[in-house]
């Protein structure tokens, strides 16, 4: 069972139930932080949780551009999925305390 709630202009994800809870950073890139409204979301996850389920509570709360972005992950995207600032190629690495998910947009031209 999960719940959102917004704390000091910060999204907060609480997973209710777990003994031990865990807090992740999610640092939304710009494009990102458009479509959610804010630059960053501090999680507090059950020990276990994967990157693939923070995705799909993510996907719950801010819509589809989150499950585009998950299924992307590891393949040529439009955006990189980092994981304490490492791009992510599969997405069921579990999550420790601390742990800081980010987005990167590629940039290219001439």
């Amino acid at each position: 069972m999960t719940l959102f709630g917004l704390i000091n202009s910060k999204c907060v994800l609480r997973s209710i139930g777990g003994v031990t809870n865990l807090q992740v950073t999610v640092m939304f890139a710009p494009l990102l932080n458009e479509e959610v409204g804010m630059r960053q979301c501090i999680i507090e996850i059950e020990k276990g949780i994967n990157l693939s389920q923070v995705f799909e509570l993510l996907t719950e709360r801010y819509g589809k551009v989150f499950k585009d972005v998950a299924s992307a992950a590891g393949r040529h995207s439009g955006i990189l999925v980092l994981l304490n600032n490492q791009i992510v190629m599969c997405m069921d690495k579990q999550l420790s305390d601390g742990d800081e998910i980010s987005f990167a947009i590629p940039l290219s031209g001439g």
